[in-house]
């Protein structure tokens, strides 16, 4: 297991690393202010309150940016395919940072609808990405 490539988890990050395991994409939303809250954390970033309840998302929203990686990320990777990554804005009102698998870059465009999946790497780690919806 390459421990450089494994997301890091904490008190705060576990139960949305759970909630991968299993398939829901989690987010926070503050009791205080109401905001939706993302990445998981202690408090706030907007009123920094520390009531922070978990939602399930529905895991559909739209392209807000996106790039094409050409480079792997290890060495390792012999068979590296170019990976199209972006910020996605979800529908509940937060912005996540996601690969989005899709057939070329030409395919991808700002504002394109696209659906969460979820990707175990049979590392004990599954990652949230991202598909354009049908």
């Amino acid at each position: 297991m390459d421990l450089h490539n494994q997301p890091r988890s904490s008190v705060d990050t576990e139960g949305y690393w759970q909630a991968a395991r299993e398939g829901r994409l989690l987010f926070q939303r503050c009791r205080s202010c109401g905001e939706p809250v993302f990445h998981p954390r202690p408090a706030c970033p907007y009123c920094l309150s520390d009531e922070l309840d978990w939602e399930q998302s529905e895991g559909r929203g739209e392209i807000y940016s996106f790039t094409t990686q050409h480079i792997p990320l290890h060495q390792a990777e012999q068979a590296f395919e170019p990976r199209h990554l972006g910020i996605i804005n979800l529908d509940e009102g937060f912005h996540m940072f996601a690969e989005i698998r899709t057939g070329s870059h030409a395919d991808l465009r700002v504002g394109q609808r696209v659906t969460v999946w979820f990707d175990d790497r049979g590392d004990g780690v599954t990652l949230p990405k991202f598909e354009v919806a049908s």
